[in-house]
């Protein structure tokens, strides 16, 4: 059996607010209804919306990358 090692998959959030004014993300980049991932994938999808969620709360507004594109 071989491993297969897939590269980080990137979301992008666009933070804004919702139509109360609280703060709110649009998550682009999910892996798709159904989506089959290892434990490894999941743990990472799972730090990535919970960055997200601690930046919709900082109100952080505009377009961010999770990961990050380092430059």
């Amino acid at each position: 059996m071989t491993t297969q090692t897939h590269p980080e998959r990137q979301l992008t959030a666009c933070f804004g607010l919702d139509r109360h004014g609280e703060p709110m993300a649009v998550i682009d980049g999910f892996p798709g209804l159904s989506a089959e991932m290892d434990a490894d994938r999941a743990e990472q999808l799972s730090r990535q919306l919970k960055q997200i969620a601690i930046d919709t709360r900082m109100g952080v507004r505009g377009v961010r990358h999770y990961p990050e594109i380092e430059r």
